[in-house]
């Protein structure tokens, strides 16, 4: 239990004494349900070299980015004929260009004229791109 210790300005309590927990009262429930009792894993995020590396499948397939119009006139950067990856691959993008966009229909679209740097971005990565208009 937490010790109070009584200060200038009002009560505090001091956890440095607690030991770590020692009963589990849902443990038994645990193995009813066939999980262990012991600490949960960690999901380990992979590290950048290994974020976004192309697959096979789309290492044959070659990405098309286009310039297009929507309504009042505004221009979007618009990149098909990518696999996965979807939102990663938009936020580093957004983050490196400045600019907003968003993913419709497995369709990534950036605002803005933005497709030579869309290309050499991929191009980095190790993908196939092809420019459209």
């Amino acid at each position: 239990m937490a010790k109070k210790t009584k200060k200038k300005g009002g009560e505090k309590l001091d956890f440095s004494t607690m030991d770590d927990l020692k009963y589990n009262p849902f443990a038994a429930l645990g193995t009813q349900f066939g999980v262990s009792a012991t600490q949960p894993e960690t999901k380990q995020n992979p590290s950048p070299s290994q974020e976004a590396a192309p697959t096979e499948r789309d290492a044959q397939a070659t990405l098309l980015v286009r310039l297009e119009k929507r309504a009042k006139g505004k221009t979007v950067t618009c990149i098909y004929h990518l696999s996965q990856g979807h939102q990663d691959f938009l936020k580093q993008l957004k983050a490196r260009l400045g600019t907003g966009g968003t993913v419709q229909d497995a369709t990534v679209e950036l605002r803005g004229d933005f497709r030579e740097k869309v290309g050499n971005f991929f191009r980095e990565k190790g993908y196939k791109v092809r420019q459209g208009n």
